[in-house]
């Protein structure tokens, strides 16, 4: 980082949809995995790795570039401080994203767009602190686990009281009322 406006680009993706920012070495500002998404866009802010923050309103991004991001002088672009970060970029069968607002209802059926089943999916509550919910896909099973957890992933990802509903498919996912609070 060097704590004033900078671009930060990838050669090969073009305009990336999602960048995930860490810090690495130097002296933590923030030493959360930082996410920042096309979709919401940059003045909806960032989704903390952590138990305590949801999502934050004041972004370091400014802008989604063509060819990769801008950053302001705050949070992930501290002076003297090393990040690692990754671009995503949507992509029919590899990378999707889906926003929704919970209801409280029973189930939801979420579309996506992959045109293939999930082999990992990611939840986390946007306005209030949460867990990160994973799952991924090992023969035919969705493993549940927390991204922010050092805990074993493991047990049935899907059933009538977790998270999923039945098993994803290459359009759509059914959630439980437990994800649909979120």
């Amino acid at each position: 980082g060097n704590s004033s406006a900078q671009t930060i680009t990838t050669s090969t993706l073009g305009a990336p949809d999602l960048f995930w920012a860490k810090w690495r070495a130097g002296t933590p500002g923030n030493s959360n995995h930082n996410i920042w998404d096309r979709l919401r866009g940059v003045s909806s802010g960032r989704l903390f790795s952590n138990l305590i923050n949801g999502e934050e309103t004041a972004s370091a991004i400014t802008s989604f570039n063509m060819n990769g991001v801008t950053l302001n002088s705050n949070s992930a672009n501290t002076s003297s401080t090393t990040y690692i970060g990754w671009f995503f970029k949507r992509a029919r069968g590899v990378f999707d994203q889906v926003c929704y607002t919970g209801d409280g209802a029973s189930t939801k059926v979420l579309q996506h767009s992959l045109g293939a089943i999930p082999e990992l999916v990611i939840f986390k509550k946007r306005n209030a602190s949460s867990d990160w919910f994973v799952g991924f896909l090992q023969e035919l099973v969705i493993n549940p686990g927390l991204l922010n957890s050092t805990a074993t992933f493991g047990g049935a990802f899907y059933d009538s009281t977790t998270m999923l509903a039945s098993r994803p498919t290459s359009s759509a996912m059914t959630i439980n009322n437990y994800l649909t609070d979120m």
